[in-house]
This record gives structure tokens, C-alpha cells and sequence, in this order.
């Protein structure tokens, strides 16, 4: 087998870069994001299968 070449492990990297590390977290989503009560969602929907 043969190694994998540096570039091909850079360009894996990329895909595995934290999201928080990439988006802006001082943008009003990202904020709103961190305001929400995201466990009361999981609760209510969080076994809900679309059908």
C-alpha cells in the first residue's frame, strides 16, 4: 500500500476544520443560534420520522 501524499492529507483537513472554527460567531445567526433552547426542540421532535 502505498502512503498518502501531505497534499491529499491537507486537502482532508479542510472537511475536518470545527464548524465554529469557520463561521463568524459574531454574526446574528450564530448568536441567535446560541440564544435558542435547542434541548425543548430535541425533546418534542427529536422522534419524529417524516413520512
Amino acid at each position: 500500500m502505498r502512503p498518502v501524499s501531505k497534499k491529499a492529507d491537507q486537502q482532508r483537513d479542510l472537511f475536518r476544520e470545527r464548524l465554529d472554527n469557520i463561521l463568524d460567531t459574531r454574526h446574528e445567526l450564530c448568536r441567535l443560534a446560541g440564544l435558542i433552547n435547542w434541548e425543548y426542540f430535541e425533546e418534542a421532535f427529536g422522534n419524529w420520522i417524516p413520512r
